[in-house]
This record gives structure tokens, sequence and C-alpha cells, in this order.
């Protein structure tokens, strides 16, 4: 909501517009992960979470241009190539910052998973988009929010899925110790 609400806002003048909106993604996204979360962990640390999310949602769009300007990809198929390494690089640093923060447990393969699947949001998004505004012909303001609630729903289900995956292996683990506890004649 508060994305939406802010759409329009005006940026700082010390930062350009697309800058400071993917630092506000950031911020938002990572504040709302760091209150949901149920690990009691002291105020600062949630704070300086925030804050380095927010710094590096920043620094995301600069990147992705940076780095398809240098591969020389330019037109339509560079507007597409700098969403999918911009989204690509969010997806992965996030997942580092997370991992180091909340989970230390996210094995490496889950890296990728989320990594494919905030581009293919991303790309989804982008065909919404298109849908929405019949590719541009028509105003619709709330379709701009699109490639960003895409891709937090994409990273945000990433992380369901592995919590998901570790919480049925846990399970199984329990289970199957308690009956072996039981075969073993140690049962309670």
């Amino acid at each position: 909501m508060l994305l939406v609400l802010t759409h329009g806002a005006p940026s700082p003048h010390w930062v350009d517009r697309d800058t400071f909106l993917f630092g506000e993604v950031g911020l938002l996204h990572a504040t709302a992960l760091a209150l949901a979360l149920s690990k009691p962990l002291v105020v600062a640390r949630r704070i300086f979470f925030v804050a380095i999310t927010a710094a590096l949602s920043a620094g995301v769009p600069i990147t992705g241009a940076y780095v398809v300007s240098h591969l020389h990809i330019y037109g339509g198929p560079g507007f597409f190539a700098s969403y999918a390494v911009s989204s690509a690089l969010g997806a992965a640093a996030y997942w580092v910052l997370i991992r180091l923060f909340w989970f230390r447990a996210l094995p490496t393969r889950s890296l990728f998973q989320t990594v494919a699947m905030c581009v293919g949001a991303t790309f989804a998004s982008l065909l919404m988009f298109g849908l929405v505004t019949q590719q541009g012909r028509h105003e619709f303001g709330a379709a701009w929010d699109l490639p960003t609630i895409f891709w937090w729903f994409g990273f945000s289900l990433s992380l369901w899925i592995f919590g998901r995956n570790t919480l049925t292996a846990n399970n199984r683990f329990e289970r199957s110790r308690v009956a072996s506890t039981v075969d073993q004649g140690g049962g309670r």
C-alpha cells in the first residue's frame, strides 16, 4: 500500500527519481520482512538490515544498466536485458543479505531458484504492464508498480518454498528419529 501511495511523491533533490524509487522499494520490502520474522533480534540489527537493503536496492538499476551497456545491447533487447540483469543482481544480493541476517541454513541451490523466480516474475510483470496499458497507449499509474510487486512476490515465494521444504524435511527427520527410537525399544 505504501508503494502505491508514494509512487507520485517527489524524490529528494540530491538523488535521481529511479534510484530513489528502487531504494524505497528495498526499504519497504526489507522492513516488512524484518517485522514479519518472529526471530527475536535486537532492533539495531533489524535497522542495519533494512538500511543495507535500501542502499543495495538503490544501486540495482545503475548496476544493471552499466552491465548491459558494456554488453552493447541496445533498443528493445537492451531494455529487457537491463530488467533481467537488474532483477537477477537484486535477487542475488538480497538473498545473500537474508542468508547473513536471518536464514543461515539457506542452501546455495535456493539462490539459483530465487534468481530464476525473480527474473521470471519481472518478465511476467512487463507482459502484464503491456496488457494493462495496451503497450503504453493508455495511462494506468499503478501499472508502474507491477515490476516491483511481481518481483517481491517471486522473491517471497522462493523464501516460502525454502521454508516449507525445510519444515517438511525437519518433520520427516523427527518422524524417522521417533520411529527408530520406538523400533529400538526406547519409546516412551
